[in-house]
């Protein structure tokens, strides 16, 4: 089923369509005090509406080339991933284009100056177009990844991290992740990955840390 792709990851839950169509109201208030987007929508008010927003367009832009899995159907922790091999690039980017033509009006409707010039002054941060200087086969992108507040510290997320490394070692895929905090290093090194590059704004404490894990068959490639 398309946008539901089934990994075998047995011990996880494979999302079903209403489960996904309600995931960018988890992600609004997972990702609301992330120090991105409280840096791009300095308004409670506003960032939670522009955060929903945009993760609704988000997630109906990559659904189609994306598995979303979580760790039990109690949602404790949620993985999107991109798999490069599901892509169509004319459709995609033709749904990108799309997408970006909903999040302007949105922008618009902040009715905020300052805030339309943060989010423009940190796109960089927003994307993954970082990966594309580095991956040179099939690979899979960790778009999305997060356990609920009250659900973390109990090595879930990092249980299902490693659930991933040992599948895309196991497909012969490489696999590439952002992070935005200095906290999440050691967990991406410790599960094999090695950084790539680095993306910084220069007006803010701002961050972007892209980890890459070859694939062992290709790390000679």
């Amino acid at each position: 089923k398309i946008g539901c792709v089934n990994m075998p990851l047995s011990k996880f839950h494979v999302m079903s369509d209403d489960e996904i169509a309600s995931l960018h109201l988890e992600l609004a208030d997972n990702y609301f005090n992330y120090e991105l987007y409280k840096t791009a929508f300095e308004d409670d008010d506003k960032r939670k509406q522009a955060l929903e927003y945009m993760f609704r367009h988000f997630i109906k832009a990559i659904k189609p080339y994306c598995y979303f899995l979580m760790d039990r159907k109690e949602t404790a922790s949620v993985m999107v991933v991109w798999d490069s091999t599901l892509e169509r690039p004319i459709k995609y980017h033709l749904q990108l284009l799309w997408m970006n033509l909903k999040i302007f009006p949105m922008l618009f409707q902040l009715h905020s100056i300052k805030t339309m010039k943060h989010v423009i002054s940190c796109w960089d941060l927003f994307t993954s177009r970082w990966r594309y200087e580095f991956v040179k086969h099939d690979y899979l992108h960790l778009e999305l990844f997060f356990t609920k507040k009250d659900k973390r510290g109990q090595g879930i997320g990092s249980e299902m991290l490693m659930a991933l490394v040992e599948y895309a070692e196991t497909v012969g895929k490489d696999l590439t992740v952002e992070v935005h905090h200095k906290e999440y290093i050691p967990l991406c090194k410790r599960a094999g990955f090695h950084l790539m590059s680095e993306i910084s704004h220069s007006d803010y404490e701002l961050h972007q840390y892209n980890f890459m894990k070859k694939c062992k068959g290709k790390e000679k490639e």
